[in-house]
């Protein structure tokens, strides 16, 4: 068997992927795996900012109701916990974590201080700013 170096497909080590990496799962630090994990990882994340962007447009509105609250706290959650998905520059996705997490602090306030205004808002320029990247 021959391999053949290609370029490096894992953007996240830098190591280069050799077809017998590709053919045998097995073989040498598996760099295949690694790339596959990182791709699930982005894909998940493209996910929740998805997920993100329809729950902060139910929030939007000027009512909204106990689910579409439960909907953007898990939402934001699992943004939080996520990495950029790819495309998304590393200070976007910052700003997009930041202001989810403004709207949940001010979701979790609830009736200490009813702070609608501040979550309609917030919602509206949060979808706004994810309508560019879903």
């Amino acid at each position: 068997m021959v391999d053949i170096e290609l370029p490096s497909l894992d953007r996240t080590c830098g190591a280069a992927v050799t077809l017998s990496d590709w053919a045998n799962p097995d073989g040498p630090a598996s760099a295949g795996a690694s790339w596959l994990s990182t791709a699930h990882a982005e894909a998940k994340a493209a996910t929740a900012m998805s997920d993100l962007f329809i729950a902060a447009d139910g929030l939007s509105r000027d009512t909204y109701n106990e689910e579409e609250v439960v909907e953007f706290i898990e939402a934001a959650s699992a943004v939080a916990q996520s990495l950029p998905p790819y495309g998304i520059e590393p200070h976007v996705w910052n700003r997009i974590q930041s202001e989810a997490s403004a709207i949940v602090t001010s979701l979790e306030k609830g009736q200490d201080g009813d702070d609608d205004e501040a979550v309609t808002s917030g919602a509206r320029a949060l979808r706004d700013l994810l309508r560019n990247y879903v």
